[in-house]
């Protein structure tokens, strides 16, 4: 069932993340699937996560104020070196916000068909079709087949000849190829990766429940119609709107460039 290379082994603190998302998502998966109305609740670990939280960020508060108020008050004395170093365990402890990677990125301006379908399943989130989510968790299975195929086909374009015209536009039709390589994967492929994720504890990350409890809990739900359709004329204006970003990203991809 598991041809593949075992998986590297994990440390102690991933694999403590790993437990903890396995363990709260089986919980939360028992909770869900009850049928009684949940409601937003603090149990003891995240007044724990709370509590840590909020002593952290007063520390790195009160090393900054102290820091600073050493630094313009100490002058004559040795005080001032103290609040400097204050000031750097401020900054070493600051929050630090996300960024974006360095991959195309597209703005409101940039898309707006495609924000619109956004802000329109955002408004009515919840009410969407089961199967179509249940298959996108068996999209995140297979996504090492994806990657395979991506290498595959940028290896093609570097041992090309050079100059050669259709290694230069190489990328024309790439994410046609790569759908038509998903489509081929054989349902026994699917099902023999839903196994072995649920052994494995297959996640998008550790922050995720384990996917195969997240599929489980996605079956278990009665299938309702989709509240949001992209019909024939909303997809051709998507089409046009991604259509820059994807000539960018497969040019990247099998030119690196």
């Amino acid at each position: 069932m598991d041809p593949g290379e075992p998986e590297e082994p994990l440390g102690r603190l991933e694999k403590l993340r790993r437990e903890l998302a396995r363990r709260y998502g089986e919980k939360l998966l028992a909770e869900v699937t009850t049928g009684e109305a949940l409601r937003p609740r603090r149990d003891l670990a995240g007044v724990l996560a709370f509590v840590i939280a909020l002593a952290v960020h007063g520390v790195t508060v009160a090393l900054a104020v102290a820091g600073l108020l050493l630094v313009l008050l100490g002058w004559g004395s040795a005080l001032p070196a103290v609040g400097a170093l204050f000031l750097v365990l401020a900054g070493v402890l600051r929050p630090r916000f996300g960024r974006l990677p360095d991959e195309p990125v597209l703005h409101r301006a940039d898309a707006p068909e495609l924000f619109a379908l956004i802000d329109e399943v955002a408004e009515i989130a919840g009410t969407t079709g089961v199967h179509a989510a249940v298959g996108l968790m068996d999209r995140l299975l297979v996504g090492g087949s994806a990657r395979s195929a991506l290498l595959r086909e940028a290896n093609s374009t570097q041992v090309g000849r050079p100059g050669d015209p259709a290694c230069k536009e190489g990328w024309r039709g790439l994410w046609e190829r790569l759908a038509a390589h998903m489509d081929s994967i054989p349902e026994s492929e699917y099902e023999r990766q839903r196994r072995l994720g649920t052994q494995r504890g297959h996640s998008v990350d550790s922050t995720h429940p384990p996917t195969h409890l997240r599929r489980a809990r996605l079956l278990a739900a009665a299938p309702a119609s989709a509240a949001v359709v992209a019909d024939a004329g909303r997809q051709a204006g998507l089409d046009a709107e991604l259509a820059g970003a994807r000539e960018r990203l497969a040019r990247r991809i099998l030119n690196g460039r």
